[in-house]
């Protein structure tokens, strides 16, 4: 049988809407909660799957907009219907995040509109329970951490593979060729540094000779000129 609740509120919009979603949470309900806002033309289509939101909607579109837009409506038009639903979810810990402000915000209006408050008691933290969380951000420190360990790791693991690999001959050969390496790159690189001083030095002089050359040169005469 569908269950079909459509109720005009204006005084009682936050105790109606406190109702709605403590008997989803009761009866672990699926469907659409909608809520109507004519003074501001707002249409906001909240999705339920046992009682855990998977999806929003409205006239916004936009999931987080719709649900930015419902921490300030103060009166509506309430109707849950539990055939429509949708099969699937995409509800984001920032949508989460503004769904529990929201929910903040009803259980202390629905207390003042006469909802009991056994009845609201854990409503947030039940309906937002299997809610995605916004993601811990690890501090650079330990992110570069966690990366140098990862390379200490995988050395380790190279070192590990060569060493079962090849017999203890080839290992030593292939410790002299990566010394002899490891120096013959040190020794490129102080010739490099030595070649850009060199390099340097030659181009200093060689403006320094330009500019002896302007100075000594002598001054062109000017020839008078005849009327």
């Amino acid at each position: 049988m569908k269950n079909t609740t459509n109720r005009s509120s204006h005084v009682n919009y936050f105790a109606e809407v406190t109702l709605a979603l403590i008997r989803i949470r009761d009866t672990r309900g699926s469907g659409r909660l909608s809520i109507r806002n004519n003074e501001r033309v707002g249409l906001a289509h909240l999705y339920f799957k046992d009682a855990r939101l998977i999806h929003v909607t409205g006239n916004k579109k936009d999931g987080e907009a719709v649900l930015q837009e419902l921490l300030n409506w103060t009166r509506g038009f309430v109707r849950f219907d539990s055939e429509s639903t949708v099969d699937y979810e995409d509800i984001t810990w920032q949508q989460a995040e503004i769904f529990a402000r929201w929910l903040a915000l009803l259980e202390m209006h629905g207390a003042i509109h006469g909802v009991a408050r056994t009845k609201l008691e854990g409503l947030g933290q039940q309906l937002m329970e299997k809610l995605p969380r916004k993601p811990i951000s690890l501090p650079l420190m330990v992110e570069n951490y966690e990366e140098r360990d990862r390379s200490v790791q995988l050395n380790e693991s190279l070192q590990q593979l060569v060493e079962r690999a090849l017999p203890s001959e080839q290992r030593e050969q292939l410790s002299r060729l990566s010394q002899v390496t490891a120096q013959y790159v040190d020794e490129l690189v102080q010739q490099a540094g030595r070649v850009t001083k060199e390099i340097t030095k030659h181009a200093r002089l060689l403006r320094s000779h330009r500019a002896n050359s302007v100075e000594s040169r002598p001054a062109k005469p000017v020839e008078e000129s005849t009327s």
